[in-house]
């Protein structure tokens, strides 16, 4: 799945001009494309780190009850990486009216859709950020590098709300 994804990408990234690419071209022709690779690669490692949790047929509620698989849905799920849609087991207790997918659990995804809100400047100052995203509750930095050291977000920097 991903080598074919990989080769897909490459391609893509091939021109038909007779001019070839400088590197600033081909280095925003990656920027512009990698997420649709990257969403691909991060759905490949699931499939084979939670192949079971994928195919599982058997839970337990937790009231204790064993329950068979209802249906298996489709989730979509956009990352800071990509996008990707994973197909996992549903299971429902008709006892104690409960539905859930444990493989929502074992990822750590919220039953609820996550937001991801890129600050994209150059620089932005911590001052400005509440100011920028003050349409977004409970802003809070949820990654970087040199935050700390500059007091500013850099271009890597993105303010993640769950």
């Amino acid at each position: 799945m991903a080598h074919d994804a990989l080769d897909k990408w490459l391609d893509q990234l091939d021109t038909d001009t007779p001019q070839r690419p400088t590197l600033r071209e081909m280095s925003d022709r990656f920027t512009a494309t990698r997420s649709e690779l990257l969403g691909v690669c991060l759905e490949t490692v699931i499939r084979r780190q939670y192949a079971a949790e994928l195919q599982q047929t058997d839970a337990v509620c937790a009231c204790g009850r064993r329950l068979r698989r209802r249906r298996v849905d489709a989730k979509e799920i956009s990352t800071l990486q990509g996008r990707l849609t994973l197909h996992r087991p549903y299971f429902y207790c008709d006892a104690c009216g409960v539905g859930f997918h444990p493989l929502d659990a074992k990822l750590g995804l919220a039953p609820q859709r996550h937001q991801y809100v890129s600050v994209r400047s150059s620089h932005v100052s911590m001052s400005q950020v509440p100011e920028r995203c003050s349409f977004l509750p409970d802003v809070g930095p949820g990654g970087g590098t040199n935050a700390q050291d500059t007091g500013s977000y850099g271009a890597g920097w993105s303010i993640v709300l769950a």
